[in-house]
């Protein structure tokens, strides 16, 4: 399996780690899956996490990375976002 596409807003597109064209080698550290059940792996409850690991094939070698992502549709990661860059945010006097 192959990623074919980044939706924007997603957690794939904005980890910025992903690319078009890396290839999904395993789904929470099960290996060897077909693409329905590496779909039903990566996809579930919103606001929970599922580990990606990935192939790159890059000119003088094949690097392998793993990418932890929050499910969730792009609005929820925006609002999750901007949740957490308020928490960060000191307090005013």
């Amino acid at each position: 399996m192959r990623v074919e596409s980044l939706l924007p807003g997603c957690a794939a597109e904005k980890s910025g780690n992903i690319q078009v064209g890396d290839e999904i080698v395993a789904v929470d550290g099960e290996e060897g899956l077909d693409g329905a059940r590496a779909r039903a792996r990566i996809l579930g409850r919103q606001g929970t996490y599922s580990t990606i690991t990935f192939r790159r094939f890059e000119t003088s070698h094949v690097r392998t990375f793993k990418v932890q992502l929050m499910r969730g549709t792009s609005d929820y990661i925006f609002l999750v976002e901007c949740l957490r860059s308020m928490e960060a945010r000191p307090a005013a006097p």
